[in-house]
C-alpha cells in the first residue's frame, strides 16, 4: 500500500503504520484545532494593532492640521498688518499730517471747545479730522480683528492716548450740541484710546528689547 506522509504516523521502532480513514479524519480535525486556536487569537491580536495605529494616524492628523490652522491665522493676521502699518506710515511721512498732529496736539486747545468740532474755524477743523479718523479706521481694524492689537498698540499708544486726550473736549461737546453728528461721533477713537491706556507705557521698549535679543538670522 501507498503511504502519503499526511496518511501516516510514524511508530516508536521507526516503522510507517498505515492509518485507517477514521483515524485521518480525527488526526485532520486535530491538526486544524489546535491551528485554529493559534490563529484566532492573533488575528484579534493584529485587528486591535492595525486599529490603535489607526486612531494614532488619526490624532496626529488632527494635531498637524491645528497647528497649520493656528500658523495659517498668525501669518493671516501678520498679512494683514503689513499693508495697515504701511497705509499708517506713508501718512506719518507727509508733512501735511504732522502738521495736523502738531495743531491737534499743541494748539487746538486754544480753541473754544463750546460749539464742538463743527463750530471751529475751517482750519482747525480739517486738522481734527484728517488725525482723528485716521486713528479711528486703524481703531476698527483693529476691533475686526484685520490687525494685531497688540502690534499697533505698541507702536501708537502715546500717540493715540496723546490724540484723544486733547479732541475730547470738542467731541463731547459735538455729541450734544450737534444733533447730526449722533452720540456715537469718533466714539471707535475713544475705545481705541482706552485700550491703549490699558497695555503697560513700557510696551513699545519690551518689543523692541525682545527683538535685539534675538539671534540674528
Amino acid at each position: 500500500m501507498k503511504i502519503d506522509l499526511i496518511d501516516a504516523w510514524r511508530a516508536p521502532g521507526g516503522s510507517a503504520v498505515p492509518l485507517a480513514a477514521a483515524d485521518q479524519a480525527d488526526w485532520l480535525s486535530a491538526s486544524g484545532a489546535g491551528l485554529g486556536g493559534l490563529l484566532v487569537p492573533f488575528t484579534v491580536y493584529c485587528m486591535d494593532l492595525v486599529g490603535l495605529v489607526a486612531l494614532l494616524v488619526s490624532l496626529v492628523a488632527v494635531v498637524v492640521s491645528a497647528r497649520l490652522a493656528i500658523t495659517q491665522n498668525s501669518m493671516q493676521k501678520h498679512a494683514n498688518t503689513i499693508p495697515s502699518m504701511d497705509l499708517l506710515l506713508g501718512e506719518f511721512r507727509s508733512e501735511e499730517f504732522w502738521r495736523s498732529y502738531n495743531y491737534v496736539c499743541t494748539e487746538l486747545a486754544d480753541q473754544d471747545s463750546g460749539r464742538g468740532i463743527a463750530g471751529l474755524p475751517a482750519e482747525a477743523r480739517s486738522h481734527v479730522y484728517s488725525v482723528c479718523y485716521l486713528f479711528q479706521h486703524l481703531g476698527d481694524l483693529v476691533r475686526l480683528g484685520v490687525v494685531d492689537e497688540r502690534a499697533i498698540l505698541s507702536t501708537l499708544r502715546f500717540r493715540v492716548i496723546q490724540v484723544w486726550a486733547a479732541v475730547e473736549p470738542f467731541v463731547v461737546q459735538e455729541r450734544r450740541v450737534n444733533p447730526a453728528a449722533g452720540p456715537n461721533t469718533l466714539r471707535l477713537l475713544e475705545a481705541f484710546a482706552a485700550r491703549a491706556e490699558i497695555l503697560p507705557a513700557e510696551s513699545y521698549s519690551n518689543a523692541i528689547e525682545v527683538w535685539l535679543s534675538r539671534p540674528m538670522r
